[in-house]
C-alpha cells in the first residue's frame, strides 16, 4: 500500500497547495473560521466544505486543480525502479491516497507507471470524513486485493498515512521526505487511536 503525494510525486507541483486552498475557499460564502481562513491545506478547506453542504462540488473542483496539477509532477527519486521490481517479484501495489482517483491515473497513465499498479483507492468523492487517519481507504484497498491486515505494509510520508494504517491494524514504514519529519513530527502519529475520543 502506497500513498501517493511524496512517495510518488509531488501532487502539488503545478498549483502549490495554499494556491489550491485559496480557489477552494473561493468558492465559498460567508464569513470562514480563521482555521480555514488560514490554511495552507486544500483538505482543510474540503473538510469545512462538507460541513456547509458543498462536500460535492468543492470535491469537483479540488479534483480538476490536482489533474492539472499533476501535469508538472515529476515522479518521486527511485519510485520508478521500485514499482518495477514489486512487479517483478510479483508484489501487488495499491495507492491509497486522500487525492483522487483522477489525478493519480493522470499522473500514472503520464509517466507510464500504471502497468505496475494494480489498484488507485482515492478519496471518496463529497466524503472527506473518510480522508486519513480514517481507516476506511487502507481497508478498502486491503479489501479489493482480499489481503488481510498482517499482510499488507503501508508506505506513507505523512502522520496521517501512519495513524491511517494503525487504525486499520496493518503496518506502516513512514517516509521521512522532508527534514522535520525526522525532528518529531511522525513519532507524533503513536498518540491518535482510531476511532478518535469523544473526549
Amino acid at each position: 500500500l502506497l500513498d501517493f503525494d511524496g512517495p510518488v510525486c509531488s501532487v502539488f507541483s503545478g498549483i502549490p497547495a495554499p494556491d489550491v486552498a485559496r480557489r477552494l475557499r473561493a468558492e465559498l460564502t460567508g464569513p470562514l473560521p480563521p482555521a480555514v481562513t488560514e490554511a495552507s491545506d486544500p483538505f482543510v478547506v474540503l473538510r469545512y466544505a462538507a460541513t456547509q453542504g458543498r462536500a460535492d462540488d468543492i470535491d469537483a473542483l479540488l479534483t480538476s486543480l490536482e489533474v492539472r496539477s499533476v501535469q508538472a509532477a515529476k515522479p518521486t527519486d527511485g519510485i520508478a525502479h521500485l514499482l518495477s521490481a514489486l512487479a517483478t517479484v510479483g508484489v501487488p501495489v495499491c495507492l491509497v491516497t486522500n487525492n483522487s482517483t483522477a489525478a493519480a491515473r493522470t499522473f500514472l497513465d503520464k509517466h507510464d507507471l500504471g502497468r505496475h499498479v494494480d489498484t488507485v483507492v482515492g478519496r471518496v468523492p463529497g466524503r472527506p470524513d473518510l480522508l486519513k487517519p480514517h481507516p476506511h481507504l487502507v481497508r478498502t484497498a486491503m479489501a479489493r486485493h482480499g489481503m488481510r491486515p498482517g499482510q499488507c505494509v503501508l508506505v506513507g510520508d505523512s502522520v496521517s498515512d501512519v495513524q491511517a494504517a494503525r487504525n486499520a491494524g496493518t503496518r506502516v514504514i513512514a517516509y521521512i521526505n522532508k527534514p522535520h519529519k525526522a525532528l518529531g513530527y511522525m513519532p507524533q502519529a503513536r498518540t491518535r487511536p482510531w476511532p478518535p475520543s469523544p473526549n
